[in-house]
């Protein structure tokens, strides 16, 4: 997952941290107490996406290491990773979920978007991000 992940990253011009910005990703199946969910997608057996919910506050999650590998793209592979990751958190008690990404990941973008995602302020200096959303998953209108 690591190597679909910095692929990712790099052909945004990111430079991958597993150890630091990406460490959710990085500990992927190391059973982190913050950890609500951490999902990954495969086709035949091989690993082709993931996505990791982990809580950042009361009752608040952050969606963190979602990729999916690029020959996999436009398949549903993202779509269904991050409705299960919605429906993880709304399990789990969280009342929204928070995320970074880039504008020029305009695919993932619209994909937030989409699901009703709000963009948010900018991100804080040195997030590894441009650009905030955040979902409420106790409105009414909520996705699934």
């Amino acid at each position: 997952m690591l190597e679909i992940a910095a692929t990712g990253m790099r052909e945004f011009g990111l430079v991958p941290e597993f150890d630091g910005l990406d460490a959710a990703l990085g500990q992927l199946g190391e059973g982190r107490p913050a950890a609500i969910a951490e999902l990954v997608a495969d086709e035949d057996g091989i690993v082709v996406g993931s996505v990791v919910v982990v809580e950042k506050g009361a009752s608040v999650g952050k969606l963190t290491g979602f990729y999916v590998h690029p020959a996999h793209r436009g398949r549903g592979v993202g779509r269904a990773l991050l409705a299960e990751a919605i429906r993880a958190a709304k399990l789990a008690g969280l009342r929204r979920l928070d995320l970074e990404t880039w504008a020029s990941m305009e695919t993932a973008v619209q994909l937030y978007e989409s699901f009703g995602w709000v963009l948010g302020s900018d991100p804080p200096p040195g997030s590894g991000a441009d650009r905030s959303y955040w979902l409420e998953l106790c409105a009414p209108n909520s996705p699934l």
